[in-house]
């Protein structure tokens, strides 16, 4: 693991988030270390990395899921654990991986899980709570789906509920783990297109997991690369999706690209970088 992770660029964009020297351990191992990261207030965020590199892990820190070693996370300025649980919710919302869906539970049932940071104990929702709601339903284009039950849509609809969720929270932040993760495409390319819109009209930040490198830099105004616990690039995504950088972190050659619409890089991998002790099989 390097020594330390490459310290953030400081750009014009204000911070959301910034990370401080943080560990992070598992049962007593440590399995982020020594990691700085500004996340930019106002701007899209991907976490790119091989599996295990700690993308998810780091998520959860930043949502206070995993507790740090040492270092800290402010937000906003403020250090993450002054916040109360409540209030946290009120300022940061996580969609995590593999999120269950209450039986039976319908549309609005779910998305109105969203405003529980914003009402009071046994308290029902508030007209600002229903109105909350239906904007949520609305943006995410769930307005003919609202009394039907989740488990009946569509992989690509459900996901949408999710964000409805989260959206319905009215968080200025939020961190999506792989939010595309089984999805075809089609529901691919929609789904980002609503978390742009997100940014870009509701003045969300996002942070976001992604697998495929090539989505990560399209819809990214800032990558974060990681590798066996350590940050070993961030910045603009043509600052990080490099040839030498995809060698490093995925171990494999690439040919780079501009895209001519959007000015984002991407690339067609082209070989695997043989390992140390090991021979480079023949082409075929």
């Amino acid at each position: 693991m390097p020594a330390h992770s490459p310290l953030p660029e400081r750009g014009t964009a204000a911070a959301a988030l910034e990370v401080q020297d943080l560990h992070v351990a598992y049962h007593h191992r440590l399995v982020l270390e020594r990691l700085h990261a500004r996340i930019p207030a106002g701007q899209i965020t991907v976490l790119i990395g091989p599996n295990g590199s700690g993308k998810s892990t780091l998520l959860k820190a930043l949502a206070r899921l995993l507790p740090s070693v040492s270092g800290q996370i402010l937000l906003e300025g403020q250090r993450l654990d002054a916040f109360s649980r409540k209030a946290l919710a009120r300022q940061l919302s996580l969609l995590p991986q593999g999120a269950v869906v209450p039986e039976g539970a319908t549309v609005a049932e779910l998305v109105a899980h969203g405003r529980f940071p914003h009402r009071r104990l046994l308290r029902k929702p508030s007209p600002a709570d229903q109105a909350a709601i239906a904007q949520a339903i609305a943006v995410t284009g769930l307005q003919d789906w609202r009394d039907t039950p989740v488990e009946e849509l569509s992989g690509g609809q459900r996901q949408r509920v999710w964000v409805a969720m989260t959206v319905a929270q009215d968080s200025p932040v939020m961190l999506l783990d792989e939010p595309t993760t089984y999805l075809d495409i089609n529901y691919q390319m929609e789904l980002l297109a609503l978390l742009q819109q997100l940014n870009r009209q509701w003045q969300r930040t996002l942070v976001l997991v992604l697998h495929d490198i090539n989505l990560a830099a399209r819809v990214a105004d800032h990558m974060i690369a990681l590798k066996d616990g350590a940050i070993v690039a961030q910045g603009a995504p043509e600052h990080v999706v490099t040839a030498p950088m995809l060698r490093q972190i995925f171990g494999i050659e690439a040919q780079l690209f501009t895209d001519p619409g959007t000015g984002k890089p991407w690339f067609i991998p082209c070989a695997s970088t043989p390992q140390p002790g090991t021979t480079a099989s023949p082409q075929a």
